[in-house]
């Protein structure tokens, strides 16, 4: 609740200058429209957290081909800038971004591919090279939008799903070579990739062109102190910071909630990934605790890829803060895997004591599938 408060906060604040030039002076355009999410992603948190689990998961394979089929709809009707076609067009202004999409169906697919094969060795084998599979044609789609951040975050959710779920560790490190291989590739034939690396590692070297946005990330959070400047009033946002209410959002926390501010929303990550895994744990089973290890990896890591890129500790990419970015589907996205996890903990917890106190929760013999 308290990151969705900073999140609201922060989307009116760092977008009403953006918001003023690009949509004839209606500074809460931007606003309204993460309220209105917002309204939605409570509502299927909600739904998720009464349902059963095990029935969102026996639906994942039409969630998973209906998600493909956006994925693949976007080479002929997304919409975008500079080239990137990462959105699908709903009407009335409306768009919806299937690759974060892919954050809640993946490990629910791959969960359901794992309750399905788990009979003897070769179904298990079955399964992994399915699940290998999905994992590749999922990289390449996104990676070809283009948005190759989301493509790795996707990635690496994936593989944290398939290590809990037992999978071959030679599998999942050959898939890893393979997927690193690639993205070397796909950085090294647009210039513009390789820009942002030699830009991260000396951003100043290059401050009005490739480092500008690291450069003004640096300068908003240095300039928000231990105070900061106090509600709506930092500078940054004014055309200074780009995509401020977006992948930049956290500098303008810093600006203008300054040292303290940072503090509570980090605190914040920490809390809820922390319960997320107890819950996943004492879940009681291997699907749950590979859905709910799941969920709390779409928080996670995509929280360490915007933090570190805010700070300049890992180079720039456009993967949302969640929780606390502008992002309509992002927003919905988070609160849906919220609450798949809250169902999971709401029925976990019912006999978790039982099942733990006779075998561990990750034992693959011992527990029931």
């Amino acid at each position: 609740m308290l990151l969705l408060l900073i999140g609201i906060y922060a989307v009116y604040s760092a977008s009403g200058p953006i918001a003023y030039l690009q949509h004839n002076g209606d500074v809460g355009y931007f606003f309204r429209r993460q309220v209105m999410a917002l309204g939605i992603g409570i509502a299927g948190f909600l739904t998720l957290w009464r349902l059963n689990y095990n029935v969102i998961i026996e639906l994942s394979p039409v969630l998973f081909g209906i998600n493909i089929v956006m994925l693949v709809a976007l080479f002929g009707f997304g919409t975008g800038r500079c080239g990137v076609n990462r959105w699908l067009p709903l009407g009335n202004g409306l768009y919806i971004q299937p690759s974060l999409i892919t954050l809640v169906t993946v490990p629910l697919f791959i969960s359901y591919i794992r309750k399905k094969n788990r009979s003897n060795s070769q179904s298990a084998s079955k399964a992994e090279w399915i699940a290998l599979g999905v994992l590749s044609v999922l990289f390449l789609l996104i990676a070809f939008e283009p948005d190759l951040s989301m493509a790795f975050v996707v990635a690496v959710v994936t593989m944290v799903v398939m290590f809990v779920g037992g999978f071959s560790i030679k599998r999942l490190l050959l898939i890893a070579f393979i997927i690193g291989i690639t993205g070397l590739i796909f950085t090294f034939v647009e210039r513009y990739r390789v820009e942002r690396i030699t830009s991260f590692v000396d951003p100043w070297g290059n401050r009005s062109g490739t480092g500008y946005q690291s450069v003004q990330a640096l300068i908003s959070i240095g300039s928000g102190g231990f105070f900061g400047k106090g509600l709506c009033h930092g500078m940054q946002k004014f055309f200074y910071l780009p995509a401020p209410h977006t992948d930049f959002v956290y500098p303008v926390i810093a600006e203008e909630l300054g040292l303290w501010g940072c503090t509570v929303v980090l605190l914040g990550f920490v809390v809820l990934i922390g319960a997320g895994m107890k819950a996943a744990i004492r879940s009681g089973s291997i699907v749950s605790a590979i859905v709910g290890t799941g969920m709390v990896s779409i928080i996670a890591i995509p929280a360490i890829v915007n933090l570190g890129m805010a700070t300049g500790l890992l180079p720039v990419v456009g993967v949302p803060l969640p929780f606390i970015s502008y992002s309509g589907t992002g927003l919905v996205v988070a609160l849906s895997g919220m609450g798949i996890l809250a169902s999971i903990a709401r029925i976990g917890d019912r006999y978790a004591d039982d099942v733990l106190g006779e075998v561990g929760a990750f034992d693959y013999n011992g527990v029931e599938l």
